[in-house]
């Protein structure tokens, strides 16, 4: 197999990982299982790839007058949004969503760091 492939592959489990640990210390953050995981981590990627980047610039005077805090907020709603249209992923209210951004970020950097 391709080097590239494999290194692909492994970033896909490791955002699947930290997607269940992230609903591990959450309680409002809900996964249905590792395949599901691996199903929302595509899903998130795909909205991170074609929706944010949108949503970015329309708040771009928000994120500059807060310094990219905004940021957060933005995460959060693409969680949300990929919460509502996937079957096995549930995100109780929007603090969750927004504390669920965080934590997911820090956990995938942690993990990321670690593994890749």
């Amino acid at each position: 197999m391709d080097h590239g492939l494999i290194i692909t592959l492994v970033q896909w489990a490791v955002s699947a990982i930290a997607l269940m640990a992230t609903s591990y210390f959450l309680s409002g953050f809900q996964v249905g299982g590792f395949l599901s995981a691996l199903v929302i981590s595509v899903v998130i990627g795909f909205a991170n790839f074609f929706i944010k980047p949108i949503l970015v610039l329309l708040t771009l005077p928000l994120n500059i007058i807060t310094l990219g805090l905004f940021m957060i907020i933005i995460n959060g709603v693409i969680l949300r949004f990929c919460a509502a249209v996937l079957p096995n992923f549930s995100i109780k209210n929007w603090s969750t969503a927004f504390l669920g951004a965080v934590v997911l970020a820090i956990l995938n950097a942690i993990l990321h760091t670690i593994i890749v």
